[in-house]
């Protein structure tokens, strides 16, 4: 049985690659059909061969150990079964980050405009501009009423596993709450006053831009080709741009700190996703977890003591 992709020359002799089973076949077969490349597909007896032209056969080969390579440096996509039973660090360190966004509200309530003490811890953009440095941070814990903290604390489950998985527990969530907190710094940069928010969903999409870089650097690892607008290095970009009009610009949405805590994401990522860049041992990801808690805890400390 044959499958054929029609060769430059249907003279020229070929090489053949031999998948170790069919997974792998399926697998080859799209890097090579990705990268342009000819192949002819048989199935001898029980396995299936790749035939390449000769003239391609080098390129083919570089490809797929390329892909490999980067295929064998990824962390587990899915959870085992014996993860389950005993969760692994990085899915701990996301449950103890919503936990937190939970517990918090649980002591604030929803947001009302009318309580001095949340009112102090909202970002508000003038009060910011005027040098109360706390508020982009405790703003990102506070919300408006159950389902809106709900939702974050749904998202946040999900994307800060994700974000743990790749680049450990302390360095992941150092990355998001600094993406969110540093979007809505750059709101009040630019909006300057008459501009308050509230809601960990700038961190929310601080995730998906840290995301968007990791897959964007490592399909360019792969695919090398960025210039056509159909290349796959364009895929993750263009689906958290996606994400961002699909779940970002509501009718109640700060769209300005969303798209902000996205771009941030994908700027402060972007250097930990290089060839060569190690994850940090695991002691250094205790201490930023701990850092993140304790820089969490002492701006909600100074949003107190501003109101003696």
């Amino acid at each position: 049985m044959t499958q054929p992709s029609v060769p430059s020359d249907a003279d020229e002799p070929e090489d053949t690659l031999v998948p170790p089973d069919e997974q792998k076949t399926l697998e080859w077969i799209a890097v090579l059909a990705a990268a342009g490349l000819d192949y002819r597909l048989e199935q001898n007896e029980h396995r299936w061969i790749l035939h390449v032209p000769v003239s391609q056969a080098a390129a083919a080969r570089a490809e797929l150990v390329a892909y490999e390579r980067d295929l064998s440096s990824r962390p587990p996509g899915f959870l085992r079964i014996a993860d389950l039973r005993q969760p692994s660090h990085h899915t701990l360190a996301a449950l103890w980050g919503v936990g937190l966004l939970l517990a918090f509200y649980a002591w604030c309530g929803p947001f009302n405009t009318q309580d001095p003490l949340l009112q102090n811890a909202s970002a508000d953009a003038e009060a910011i501009m005027a040098g109360q440095w706390w508020r982009p941070i405790t703003a990102l814990t506070l919300h408006a009423d159950f389902s809106h903290v709900a939702g974050n604390a749904l998202c946040l489950l999900f994307l800060g596993h994700a974000v743990c998985s790749l680049f450990g527990g302390g360095l992941g969530w150092l990355l998001i709450l600094t993406s969110g907190v540093a979007g809505n710094f750059a709101v009040a940069w630019l909006v300057r006053s008459g501009h308050v928010s509230i809601g960990a969903s700038t961190a929310s999409f601080g995730a998906i831009g840290i995301l968007v870089a990791q897959q964007s650097l490592a399909s360019l690892r792969r695919w090398h080709e960025w210039r056509s607008l159909w290349s796959p290095v364009w895929l993750p970009l263009g689906t958290g741009l996606a994400l961002l009009a699909l779940l970002g610009t509501g009718p109640q949405s700060d769209l300005a700190a969303h798209l902000f805590g996205f771009i941030l994401g994908l700027a402060l990522a972007a250097p930990f996703c290089l060839p060569g860049i190690r994850r940090f041992p695991e002691w250094v990801q205790r201490v930023l977890e701990w850092v993140c808690v304790l820089a969490v805890f002492s701006a909600w400390a100074a949003a107190i003591r501003h109101m003696a």
